[in-house]
C-alpha cells in the first residue's frame, strides 16, 4: 500500500520521466508515445484557458459526509463520508499533502486535501500558476473546465483537466479557496477510463470543502435529531 501510495503522489505532483518530445514543422511541441502515437503537449481550447466563467448553481456538501478533516496551516477543512472514502496523513507525499483520500470500493479512484499558504491574491492568479506548473510537469495536458462555483457558501476556483503521465491518461477535478494565508485544494481524479462511472463519488468528495478553523485534529459530526413538538414517549 505505502508504494502505492507513493506512487499516487508522485502522480499527483507530476513528478514523473517525461516522454519523448519533439517540435513539428510549425514549431508545435508534440510528446511521442511508446506505440508511435503522438499528441500535443497542449491541447486545451485558448477560451476555456483565458477565460474563467461563473456557475450560477450553489454546491453543498453530501449529506452523509460529516466527517471534518482540517488543515494544520489555513482555515479550512473537508468534510467527507467515511463509508466511501479512506483517508490518512499525507505528510509522505508532499510538505503540502494534509491527507491523502482512497475510495474504499474503488483504490484507482483518490483524492488529496492539501493547503498552502502562500500570497496568492486571487483566483485568477492561482489558476494561473496551477496551469503553468500542471503543463510544465505533464507530459500531455488538456483544461477542460475553467470556472467560478459557490460551495458551501465559499467561492471557489473550479478546475476539470486531462493529463498524461508515463503514458497513463488520468482526469481530475478540484476545488480551490483562498484564505487570508494561502490556499486550500480538494482534488479528486482516477484513470481517465474510470473517470464518468465515479464523476459522482468524486464530485461529492471535493464538494466537502468549507471554512474550518485550523488544527491538528479531525472531528466527527454527529447528527443531531430535531423534533418541531416534544420527543415520543418512551416504550418499555
Amino acid at each position: 500500500m505505502k508504494k502505492t501510495l507513493v506512487l499516487l503522489g508522485m502522480i499527483y505532483f507530476c513528478i514523473s520521466a517525461a516522454q519523448t518530445k519533439a517540435i513539428t514543422d510549425e514549431g508545435k511541441e508534440v510528446v511521442l508515445f511508446p506505440d508511435k502515437t503522438w499528441r500535443y503537449v497542449n491541447e486545451s481550447d485558448a477560451l476555456v484557458v483565458e477565460n474563467t466563467n461563473t456557475n450560477p448553481d450553489l454546491f453543498v456538501k453530501a449529506a452523509k459526509a460529516s466527517f471534518l478533516l482540517k488543515s494544520t496551516r489555513l482555515d479550512a477543512g473537508l468534510y467527507v463520508d467515511t463509508k466511501i472514502w479512506k483517508f490518512q496523513s499525507g505528510s509522505n507525499i508532499g510538505p503540502f499533502v494534509d491527507y491523502i483520500l482512497i475510495n474504499s470500493a474503488s483504490p484507482s479512484v483518490m483524492g488529496f486535501f492539501s493547503s498552502e499558504t502562500a500570497p496568492v491574491q486571487t483566483l485568477a492568479n492561482l489558476k494561473d500558476i496551477l496551469l503553468m506548473t500542471v503543463e510544465k510537469r505533464a507530459d500531455y495536458f488538456r483544461l477542460v473546465t475553467s470556472e467560478y462555483r459557490t460551495v458551501n457558501g465559499l467561492r471557489v476556483l473550479y478546475l476539470e483537466y486531462m493529463a498524461n503521465l508515463k503514458g497513463l491518461d488520468f482526469t481530475y477535478i478540484g476545488n480551490y479557496y483562498l484564505t487570508n494565508e494561502g490556499y486550500a485544494a480538494a482534488l479528486g481524479y482516477t484513470f481517465t477510463s474510470n473517470f464518468d462511472q465515479h464523476r459522482g463519488e468524486l464530485t461529492e468528495l471535493i464538494n466537502g470543502i468549507v471554512s474550518a478553523k485550523k488544527g491538528d485534529s479531525h472531528i466527527e459530526v454527529q447528527p443531531v435529531k430535531v423534533y418541531t413538538n416534544p420527543p415520543p414517549p418512551k416504550t418499555e
